[in-house]
């Protein structure tokens, strides 16, 4: 069998780390040829997918100059002629199934489009198959209308809960075309190190509670924001920490505005992101994700696997598998810096150690390429 994924998200996320990872498990399968065709700019997934095909997985990679933007589905519907390009690239392919990462239907609808009009058998692998109503985007609810249109086109779906596939059976698909596969993370690429030794790279004192947000940068996603307006009401109450934000995006400018507004720049620090965050996950002493909505992020299974507390918003993944106690409401930065106070104040030791053995059970590599396969495969 010929399988090709196809991605086109200019970002590089949890999602796309799967996807590629779901390219190198089905590359390894027998009787299994693998293509790949995804955005040339996407510098990250280019490197990672490159190096993958580089280490003796039979994956052939075909970059391509087009890419999801801002209210993409109905941007393809208006645009003929870049889907014509994508079904000859698909053509001269020739692959039996076409498997689409879209973190949001909205993404790669351009190759599903495509997969369609030249009559290949599709699969929508989509981990966020919120309405943009719920998302809070420009023009939420025009756009859930024409999504309608594109959540009929693929012949399966793959998402990555329960919950998820309960919002991908809310859009009148029946729940025999959903198969649920869980995201993973190699326990082996996140070793432990000494903790002392850890906090003393990042400068930390003994007494610090050390804090984590790790994640793009975009308010209305990631809530960073949120954050912001926690520590800035519970600071007294947190007492003595530090709080290190990982990564970069388009609210970066007004997240350093916050900061200084509330006085909170000796105890914030920025981090550049990094494919190897362990000495960072070794230092601190919780996480925070509190996101407006989510997936199941894979910030949340690491911060699992190191046994660190999360306190997180109440939605989606973390709601299924986080204690009611870690989480608040989204978007409320006064009950999410009460929460941080009282996880603070709280012996979370037997919780954490339920979690990584959750890991170590449920979010593994090697299930997650069973599910993943078979998902594709139809076994």
């Amino acid at each position: 069998m010929h399988v090709l994924l196809y991605d086109d998200a200019a970002e590089y996320g949890g999602h796309e780390v799967m996807t590629v990872e779901g390219a190198k498990q089905l590359s390894r399968r027998e009787g299994v040829k693998v293509s790949f065709v995804f955005f040339e700019g996407n510098a990250r997934l280019s490197e990672h997918i490159t190096e993958i095909a580089g280490h003796g997985n039979a994956i052939t990679l075909h970059p391509i100059p087009f890419r999801s933007g801002r209210m993409q589905s109905v941007a393809t519907a208006f645009s003929p002629r870049t889907v014509r390009k994508i079904r000859e690239t698909f053509s001269q392919i020739g692959p039996d199934m076409v498997v689409l990462a879209q973190g949001t239907i909205e993404i790669s609808s351009l190759g599903l489009l495509a997969a369609k009009r030249n009559g290949m058998r599709t699969i929508s692998y989509i981990p966020i198959p919120h309405t943009l109503t719920t998302m809070g985007v420009h023009l939420g609810r025009a756009r859930d209308a024409v999504n309608r249109y594109f959540y009929a086109l693929p012949d399966n779906f793959i998402t990555i809960s329960e919950g998820m596939k309960q919002r991908i059976v809310s859009q009148h698909v029946s729940p025999e075309r959903v198969r649920v596969v869980h995201n993973a993370i190699d326990v082996g690429k996140h070793p432990r190190h000494d903790r002392t030794a850890a906090r003393s790279a990042f400068g930390l004192r003994q007494q610090e509670w050390a804090i984590g947000v790790i994640g793009r940068v975009q308010f209305r996603h990631k809530g960073q924001d949120v954050f912001i307006r926690a520590i800035a009401a519970a600071r007294c109450e947190l007492g003595s920490f530090k709080a290190f934000i990982v990564g970069d995006g388009p609210d970066m400018k007004s997240l350093l505005a916050m900061i200084g507004e509330a006085g909170l720049g000796d105890v914030v620090r920025f981090l550049s992101w990094s494919d190897d965050l362990s000495k960072l996950y070794c230092a601190l002493d919780v996480v925070v994700i509190p996101s407006r909505f989510e997936g199941v992020p894979l910030v949340m299974l690491e911060a699992m696997h190191y046994e660190l507390p999360i306190v997180a918003s109440s939605v989606d993944g973390m709601s299924e598998f986080l204690p009611k106690s870690w989480l608040c409401v989204p978007g409320d930065g006064m009950a999410l810096g009460q929460v941080l106070a009282s996880v603070r104040n709280s012996d979370s030791t037997d919780q954490v150690q339920r979690n990584r053995r959750l890991v170590e059970q449920v979010f593994t590599m090697e299930r997650f390429a069973d599910e993943f396969c078979g998902a594709v495969l139809g076994t």
